[in-house]
């Protein structure tokens, strides 16, 4: 697996006539020609709490430091643009200069952990050795207390210089960054709709084949019960609740089951006063624990924002909308959708536009929408709009589901 890859700038440089070693970027009057320097790969840490470190190649600058002119190294600044997979998983983010002879910190400062890219930079200002200044090394350092994945996207150093017998500061400054940034890929684990059972008329759906352990159950429902509060329930007590929105006369729900069993027996729904009931179950593999929800209302279009960024990558979102009975049909049905990076959600849509029949020349739509989302999680809220082409009252929920298995991380260097 490739590593990120480290370049370089250099404020300061080389005292005229001296020469530079095998691998050390030339500078000089002329300019700066820094080679790239292969980075470290990194790794996802298993559940559990731990250091996650990445380390960059090492700086390859140099500083005079024969014929008489012995450079004091005064100032390092490093700058780098990085995230992590989500904030729930790490607590903390540390910059480092880092002697790679010596395996010394030379000097460290806090870093912000963000789900989206950031680029910060650390000064380090105090006398270094100009002999071990090409020894130098970026790293940064997470500390990790969940499952996740920290990205460096690059990274770059630059120094600057005094020595002994100058009247000041010489400085060679190109003037430019050598930027030619590694690109992050994150391998989802799969999310699959293994089976959807048939829409129902009734609150005794069916599923669509022989469950099988360890996949994810869910179940939405609508009702037209006459509780002025929401009175549904579930006829197994090992299915959750997940979300519900509506009011009397018009009461949408979301159930699920995590960590199924083989063949299970199909739950049955209650209402009391329902009359125009609708249901249905399905079974996703790929994924467990609910990780939010939200409820969302509308006439005709319905939206759902959820509480706050999912807290896992690639999480399952699944949104349904049931719409109430209305004197047109058929009618166009829609559901979009961003997750809480604000990427566009891909969502496969199932829905009834023909509408089903009520009587009296009143149709009910219905319409179920998922999806997975990007790698990287947050920092904004996941949002689902469900829209109906005619005018008609309607409600669901939206929940999203973490993966079973974490994201696998893999870099690809573009440019060097």
């Amino acid at each position: 697996m490739a590593g990120p890859v480290l370049y370089t700038r250099v404020r300061g440089g080389y005292y005229p006539g001296s020469a530079s070693s095998s691998g050390v970027p030339a500078v000089n009057a002329a300019g700066v020609a820094p080679p790239p320097f292969a980075g470290q790969a990194y790794m996802v840490y298993p559940a559990g709490q731990g250091d996650l470190i990445w380390q960059g190649g090492v700086f390859g600058l140099s500083a005079p430091d024969s014929g008489g002119l012995t450079a004091n190294v005064w100032q390092a600044d490093v700058t780098v643009t990085h995230a992590v997979s989500d904030l729930a998983a790490f607590t903390q983010v540390t910059c480092q200069i880092y002697d790679t002879a010596s395996s010394t910190v030379i000097a460290s400062a806090p870093f912000t952990l963000s789900a989206t890219f950031i680029t910060e930079t650390f000064t380090w200002t105090g006398g270094y050795p100009a002999a071990d200044v090409p020894d130098l090394a970026v790293r940064l350092v997470w500390h990790q207390a969940a499952v996740g994945y920290a990205n460096v996207q690059h990274a770059y150093a630059e120094i600057s210089w005094s020595y002994s017998d100058s009247a000041g500061m010489a400085v060679i400054d190109p003037g430019a960054v050598m930027d030619a940034p590694g690109v992050s890929v994150a391998v989802l684990p799969a999310v699959d709709l293994v089976a959807a059972g048939t829409v129902a008329t009734t609150l005794t759906p069916a599923f669509g084949q022989a469950t099988t352990a360890g996949h994810l159950l869910l179940a939405w429902v609508y009702s037209n019960g006459s509780s002025t509060s929401f009175a549904t329930a579930c006829s197994d007590p090992s299915w959750t609740l997940a979300g519900h929105a509506g009011a009397q006369y018009g009461w949408e729900s979301l159930w699920y089951k995590p960590d199924c069993g083989t063949a299970e027996a199909a739950p049955s729904f209650t209402d009391p006063g329902n009359s125009v009931p609708l249901s249905q179950l399905l079974e996703f593999s790929g994924v467990r624990a609910l990780d939010q929800a939200a409820a969302g209302t509308g006439t005709p279009d319905a939206t759902y924002t959820a509480p706050g960024p999912d807290t896992g990558s690639g999480d399952l979102i699944f949104a349904f909308c049931a719409w109430q009975g209305t004197n047109a049909g058929p009618a166009a049905v829609t559901m979009t959708g961003e997750d809480s990076s604000g990427a566009a959600l891909p969502l496969n849509v199932a829905a009834d536009t023909a509408g089903i029949s009520r009587g009296g020349g009143t149709f009910q739509f219905w319409a179920a929408g998922w999806a997975q989302a990007g790698p990287v999680a947050g920092p904004g809220a996941a949002t689902v709009t469900a829209s109906l082409g005619v005018y008609a009252g309607g409600g669901g929920v939206m929940a999203s589901f973490r993966l079973l298995a974490p994201p696998q991380y893999a870099l690809v260097t573009l440019g060097g």
